[in-house]
């Protein structure tokens, strides 16, 4: 009976290594965030008027003449883990000219302030709460994450639906050049074409 048990243990044991090695080859193997972001001109931006985690409202339009990137995110979702390091470190490298609004859908700060505190490292940028789902509605929110870039005029500009690589220079150099409001009268798509992607 003993001779069965600890064939089973080893059984197990070996089970266990063979799954914990199968998961790490799989995350060395994952493919870096993608960096893209789709050109918007034509979308009007919405009303954003919400809650901040320091308990004052924070309303969009008091953000003009600074590029805002708009991120609607949940703690359930994992992609939205996973790009809010990137986000962080595009916040810290960005500026006064630059401000990052990420906004969570249907949760509360009970469940919110916990997930961002056990964050590495822990966001230092703009949380906001769409309790009601009501800003994440106006602005069509279908998948999360989402994200929006805004120019200095407060005219959207891009759209990441998925993680991404928030850090990346080719975005870093969007928020340069859209920090720019004279930038922002002719800008096409076209005008990025020559950045490294």
């Amino acid at each position: 009976m003993s001779n069965n048990n600890s064939m089973v243990q080893i059984g197990l044991i070996f089970f266990v290594m063979v799954v914990i090695s199968m998961g790490i080859k799989t995350f060395q193997d994952a493919p870096p965030l993608s960096h893209a972001l789709d050109s918007l001109n034509d979308m009007p931006t919405p009303e954003l008027k919400l809650e901040h985690s320091n308990g004052e409202v924070m309303d969009i339009n008091s953000l003009k003449g600074k590029v805002v990137m708009v991120n609607f995110w949940a703690s359930w979702c994992p992609p939205c883990k996973r790009e809010m390091a990137s986000l962080e470190r595009l916040y810290q490298n960005s500026g006064q000219a630059f401000e990052l609004l990420a906004v969570n859908v249907g949760e509360d700060r009970a469940t919110v302030l916990p997930f961002l505190q056990g964050l590495n490292p822990s966001p230092h940028f703009s949380i906001l709460f769409d309790y009601q789902k009501e800003a994440s509605n106006a602005w069509q929110i279908r998948n999360l994450p989402t994200t929006f870039i805004l120019d200095a005029n407060g005219k959207i500009r891009y759209k990441a639906v998925g993680e991404r690589q928030f850090d990346h220079p080719y975005i870093q150099d969007i928020i340069t050049e859209l920090s720019d409001p004279d930038c922002c009268n002719t800008l096409t798509e076209k005008n990025y074409s020559d950045l490294p992607r």
